[in-house]
């Protein structure tokens, strides 16, 4: 009766470790890969965003401002000479942003807000579609 007792006792203890180091192996962030997603259209473009991950941290951000027709725009036109924004710029910065604090939720860049908006939302959908559910 003590022998099945222990043994009853053992078996319990080993499912507890076992379940606990399979939640922990089960609880990642993020599923690996590259994701896309993308800001709603608007007459004069769009933004999108191409988000790598790791089991737990972001690990590469490409943000591209497209034409409506979903070209990239030539960052050389919007390089913030001639009333345009400094997109070619403020791109590499957000995108540095959001790797440093592993989020989406950064703050706006005066004379890009529709487009860092739109990053901003890009990239929430890319993370959505990465995340580990």
């Amino acid at each position: 009766m003590k022998r099945t007792r222990i043994v009853f006792i053992g078996l319990i203890a080993l499912l507890v470790l076992a379940s606990v180091v399979l939640g922990a192996c089960a609880r990642t962030k993020y599923k690996a890969g590259t994701y896309e997603g993308a800001s709603d259209k608007r007459a004069y473009g769009y933004e999108t965003a191409e988000v790598t991950t790791d089991a737990n941290k972001i690990t590469q951000v490409v943000l591209h401002r497209r034409t409506a027709e979903g070209e990239i725009v030539d960052y050389e036109k919007y390089n913030g000479t001639g009333g345009r924004p400094d997109l070619k710029q403020y791109r590499l910065d957000l995108a540095q942003q959001m790797l440093d604090k592993q989020s989406a939720e950064v703050d706006n860049i005066s004379g890009a807000t529709d487009s860092v908006n739109g990053w901003v939302t890009a990239v929430k959908q890319a993370l959505e579609k990465a995340a580990n559910k």
